[in-house]
Parts: structure tokens; C-alpha cells; sequence
């Protein structure tokens, strides 16, 4: 019977030393996917770094840009011809990202990504088949005053080759139809040309429809049966990295269950594990920038996201956000190295009296 007990007892130390090792481990691996999880699932702390790296950068001016330049913008073939990928062509740089703001301002793009991003988590968490991304364009519309279109209407007519007499002729008696692209160097020919373009600017933002969709809810089987996977396999994901602390809890108390039966036993068996995580943790997070950031980079590159984005923009972006999670998971190591050191002591402090006055009332019943 003695030696059955000892066996038990053998085999319970075992065990809960395995567990006890596999504590250090899954509370560490826990604590760094609950901190990305907070920071990943969360719309307000995504919408402000994609807002800070849209900020730092001028991926989406440049993109505009290279867009504008292979095809024909406002170029409609009549009244006033203004074509704007002819007068990226011949604008400078900085000349060039200030038309592209005068027509269509950063505030504005960012507004439309953030509104996508917020469309997108509200869809991930509720019940709604298919996200409804939209672009608005009433508040574009609304920004382009007079005033902005004749700046806008004089910096791409300033890229205009200077008007021959025959043209000038033919603009001097035209009421505004005017078939072909040139800048007369007359002051006054030259302003009323600006304020024809800059009425022309005007009527087409205002004639832009309100909105654009790009995504409706309304889309075809194969489309909603694929996002709706992509949801349950995002909400899965999302779980996994915010429950996965229960995995720890689960071992510490299988411990407690085979081996603690005293205030002393529960110092060492539970403040030694603790202690060492969170001596873990530290040194994960202060690494963590170092790889994440790269390895979420190759995770995104892997699924064939679309390569017109900016690399530098999304390392960026990326560093971004491991750098917001290190700074949880560095918090979250630092308590729970405190924690475990003080389980410890406490322990260590109970066990040693109780030895020194024989008092055995640090058991736990």
C-alpha cells in the first residue's frame, strides 16, 4: 500500500512538473498572441496607425500619380480639354503631388480608407453576409470650390505649350468651345482660359454621383460564400489568440490538483512557473520587432494581397503594430514576472516558519 502511494506520488510529481514546464511555455506563447489580438481586432488602434502611415507617406499621391500618367483624365473631347495625365507628365514632383491634392486631398483618401476599415470589422463581428464598402463622394464633390478649381485649372494650364496667332484668333471669338490645348501669354486671355477651366471643374465634382460601391452585399453566391468563410476563419483566428490564456490557467490548476497541499507547495509550484514566464515574456518582447514585423510582412506577401502597395509603406505599417503590441506584451511580463517572484517569497516565507515553529496550519485542506 506504502509503495502504491509513493508511486502516485512519483508519478503526480511527474506530472506536475511537465505541467509545469508546459505552463512557461504556453503562457508566454498565450500572452504574446493575446497582446497582437489587441491590438490586430481592434478597429480604433488599426484606423489611427493606418491613418499615422498614410500620414508619413506619399504612397498614395505617387500611386495617383502613376495611375494618372497611363490614362487619359479629364479629357472628355470638348469645351475645355484639360487633360490632366498630359500635365503630370510635364509638372515637376512637388508640383505634380499638389494637384493631386487640390483634386483629390489626402484628408479625403484617408477618410475613405478608414471608412473601409471600420465597414470591415463591423462585418468580421456581426452578422451582416457581405461587407458594403463604399467611396463617398459627395464630400469630395463639396471640397471642390472656385477657388481651389482655378488653382487647379491654372497649374495644368501652365504645362500648355504658348497659343500660335491662329489659335489665338480662334480663342478670342470661341464662346468656350475650345478643340485644342494651349496657353496664351496675354494676362487677361490667359485668366479668362483658367476661369473657363476652373467652371468646368466645378460642374464635373458636382456632377459625380454621391457614392461609388465597390463591395456590395448584394453579390453573387460564390463571392458571399467565400467571404463568409474568410469571416468564420477570421473569428476563429481571433478566438484562439484571445482565449489562449485559458491554456496556462488549465495546467495551474491540474497542479494544484496532483501536488500542492500546502501554502509552501503552492509558492514553488505556482510562483516558480509564473516567475520564469514572465522572465520569458521580457526577452520576447524586446526581441518581438526584430522578426514579427518581417514575418507578418512574408505572411501578407503569401496571399497574394495586391502588389500595388507601397513595401516600405507596409513594413511600416507592420513594424507599427508589433511595436504596439510589444509594448502590451512588455507590461504584461513585467506583472507577471512580479507576481510569480511574490507567489514565491510568500511560499518560501510560510514554508521556513512553519519549520521553525512546527505549525502545520499552511496546509491547505
Amino acid at each position: 500500500m506504502e509503495k502504491s502511494k509513493s508511486l502516485l506520488a512519483s508519478i503526480a510529481k511527474i506530472l506536475a512538473i511537465i505541467a509545469a514546464v508546459l505552463v512557461v511555455i504556453t503562457l508566454s506563447i498565450s500572452m504574446l498572441s493575446n497582446s497582437l489580438s489587441r491590438v490586430l481586432f481592434s478597429p480604433e488602434i488599426m484606423t489611427n496607425m493606418v491613418a499615422d502611415v498614410l500620414a508619413d507617406s506619399d504612397f498614395v499621391q505617387d500611386w495617383l500619380i502613376s495611375q494618372i500618367m497611363e490614362d487619359e483624365w479629364f479629357d472628355d473631347g470638348s469645351n475645355t480639354p484639360l487633360s490632366l495625365n498630359r500635365a503630370i507628365m510635364e509638372l515637376g514632383p512637388e508640383e505634380r503631388r499638389e494637384l493631386i491634392e487640390m483634386l483629390l486631398p489626402s484628408d479625403w483618401i484617408r477618410d475613405q480608407v478608414i471608412g473601409s476599415i471600420n465597414v470591415f470589422y463591423r462585418w468580421v463581428f456581426e452578422e451582416n453576409e457581405q461587407p458594403k464598402i463604399l467611396i463617398d463622394l459627395d464630400s469630395l464633390s463639396a471640397s471642390m470650390d472656385f477657388s481651389k478649381a482655378e488653382d487647379a485649372a491654372n497649374l495644368i494650364i501652365s504645362t500648355w505649350p504658348l497659343c500660335t496667332p491662329q489659335q489665338l484668333l480662334e480663342f478670342s471669338i470661341s464662346e468656350g468651345d475650345v478643340q485644342f490645348a494651349c496657353r496664351p501669354a496675354e494676362p487677361a486671355l490667359k485668366r479668362d482660359l483658367v476661369n473657363r477651366g476652373a467652371f468646368w471643374l466645378v460642374e464635373e465634382y458636382h456632377a459625380l454621383p454621391p457614392e461609388i460601391l465597390l463591395l456590395d452585399n448584394q453579390g453573387d453566391a460564390q463571392m458571399t460564400g467565400d467571404l463568409v468563410r474568410a469571416r468564420e476563419m477570421l473569428r476563429l483566428v481571433h478566438a484562439i489568440m484571445q482565449w489562449s490564456w485559458l491554456a496556462p490557467v488549465i495546467l495551474m490548476g491540474l497542479i494544484m490538483a496532483l501536488i500542492i497541499r500546502s501554502w509552501r507547495e503552492l509558492g514553488l509550484w505556482w510562483g516558480i512557473p509564473l516567475l520564469s514566464s514572465g522572465l520569458l515574456i521580457i526577452p520576447i518582447a524586446l526581441i518581438t520587432p526584430a522578426f514579427m514585423g518581417k514575418t507578418l510582412f512574408q505572411l501578407f506577401l503569401e496571399q497574394q494581397w495586391p502588389m500595388m502597395m507601397d513595401k516600405s509603406m507596409l513594413m511600416a505599417f507592420f513594424y507599427r503594430i508589433v511595436s504596439r503590441s510589444q509594448k502590451i506584451l512588455l507590461v504584461r511580463g513585467l506583472i507577471i514576472a512580479i507576481a510569480g517572484g511574490l507567489l514565491l517569497a510568500l511560499g518560501l516565507t510560510f514554508g521556513s516558519s512553519s519549520k521553525s515553529t512546527g505549525d502545520l496550519s499552511n496546509e491547505i485542506v
